[in-house]
């Protein structure tokens, strides 16, 4: 639903339940701990960039499986080999572990959920089961999942996560099982963007105070707070980089004006305002900029005069 309300037309959700992972550690058997198990889940997911060769030497030489251990891996990955109607695979994997009790217990779960969803009128074909997701965490307890955009998928997940017993409970002394999921945000919208449903959108500064020379830091922070309690939306450039690169972060920004002060002009008690629409700089009075930015604004937002 929230893919769906960002207006992202073609996503798939990655499903698999981490009780499976303990049933496969069982079914290789060899003592494998769970974190030996995790280890394969991060060879297998080189599949798609290493092929089968490369991760089956992957997993006798990084992870210590034997012929028998590699062979039942690949057995169980082969599961989800050929697109097939997630009921179907989960039969599959229903037989596979038909002796391993932990790992029914998760299939079960997965039966549950896409029969769930299905009730309520989700698109299965968004839904896709992926035995390779594990997720990383030691406290997740159930499903797991990971969301990619079909689009980009390079891009790497956008979202994810899943079941975890027992993480409250620890702190709040009581049993309390939780779903928990988190967004890449920063690769969220970089996908948006890049798709085109999401557009760059300008800065809500008005102004950027730039910062020329360190020993000046605390007049910058004093220039930038009186402008905000002027009503002037104000962005404070982080360090002391060049002017230049300080005004092409203002104008990639879309901020119309930035104000420069060094030595010289503090020393005179004035300010370089910089317009940046029109490549000009003009020399205000210190006292004065308050003003001068209002009256700025105040005719650019004029309708134009009609000529004679």
């Amino acid at each position: 639903i929230f893919m769906q309300a960002l207006g992202v037309p073609r996503f798939r959700i990655h499903l698999s339940h981490r009780k499976l992972l303990e049933g496969l550690a069982a079914f290789l058997g060899g003592g494998l701990t769970k974190a030996q198990v995790l280890g394969v889940f991060r060879t297998v997911d080189k599949l798609p960039s290493q092929g089968r060769e490369r991760v089956l030497e992957l997993l006798h030489t990084d992870c210590g499986l034997d012929d028998a251990q590699v062979e039942a891996v690949f057995r169980f990955l082969d599961l989800a080999a050929t697109e097939c109607d997630i009921l179907v695979l989960i039969d599959r994997l229903e037989a596979f572990f038909h002796e391993v009790p932990v790992a029914l217990e998760g299939v079960s779960d997965l039966r549950r959920i896409f029969v769930g969803a299905q009730q309520a009128g989700l698109d299965l074909a968004r839904l896709h089961l992926d035995l390779t997701i594990a997720r990383g965490l030691d406290y997740y307890t159930g499903a797991v999942f990971e969301t990619f955009l079909e689009d980009l998928p390079g891009l790497g997940s956008v979202m994810s996560g899943g079941r975890y017993d027992g993480l409250i409970g620890f702190f709040a002394r009581q049993d309390l099982p939780a779903v928990g999921i988190s967004l890449g945000l920063d690769r969220l919208f970089a996908g948006l963007e890049e798709l085109g449903i999401m557009k760059p959108c300008s800065a809500t500064a008005r102004v950027l105070v730039t910062q020329l020379e360190p020993a000046l830091e605390p007049d910058y922070l004093a220039l930038a707070a009186r402008l905000r309690r002027a009503g002037i939306p104000t962005e404070l450039y982080h360090q002391c980089d060049s002017l230049g690169k300080q005004l092409q972060f203002a104008d990639r920004r879309g901020i119309p004006y930035a104000l420069i002060l060094g030595g010289n002009e503090r020393a005179n008690g004035v300010i370089g305002l910089k317009i940046l629409a029109e490549q000009r700089q003009e020399t205000v009075a210190f006292t004065g900029i308050v003003d001068r930015l209002n009256a700025l604004d105040a005719s650019r937002e004029a309708p134009a005069k009609l000529q004679d």
